[in-house]
């Protein structure tokens, strides 16, 4: 096998843009700095596994994206009820279309008559009906 050292391939024209008819061959394992506007074609799926070092996101940035959330959506809070009967406990997952939203007043509780969408998180204790408490959205 021969090596061949160069800092500079162009084609017989000088356009800079070489022909291999017979292709170029190797694992290529070496190659560093590849401006991603000349790679084409399909690429292997990468693993960020081995990513280290990687700064944690700020105040600011966590409490943007935290006020981005549109009610509702992934990640949203709901203060409400639980509309069916028995017990539930801290952390179960549950049908939104099973949640009310309400209120607490000094002349008792109120819900909503409408329903939600999505799998919530329970965050709090349930036994009957009619008992408020705080779900988040997980899916």
């Amino acid at each position: 096998m021969s090596t061949l050292k160069t800092d500079y391939i162009t084609d017989a024209a000088g356009t800079g843009a070489p022909d291999f008819p017979n292709g170029l061959s190797g694992s290529g394992a070496s190659l560093t700095a590849l401006p991603a506007g000349q790679l084409t074609g399909s690429l292997p799926a990468i693993s960020g596994a081995a990513l280290t070092n990687l700064p944690a996101p700020t105040s600011a940035q966590v409490g943007s994206a935290i006020a981005g959330v549109t009610a509702g959506d992934v990640g949203s809070f709901l203060f409400g009820t639980y509309a069916e009967t028995g017990e539930i406990v801290y952390g179960a997952s549950v049908a939104g279309s099973s949640l009310k939203a309400g209120c607490l007043n000094t002349g008792g509780a109120n819900t909503e008559s409408g329903t939600r969408s999505g799998t919530w998180r329970f965050l709090g204790y349930q036994s009957g009906v009619q008992r408020y408490t705080i779900f988040m959205r997980i899916s």
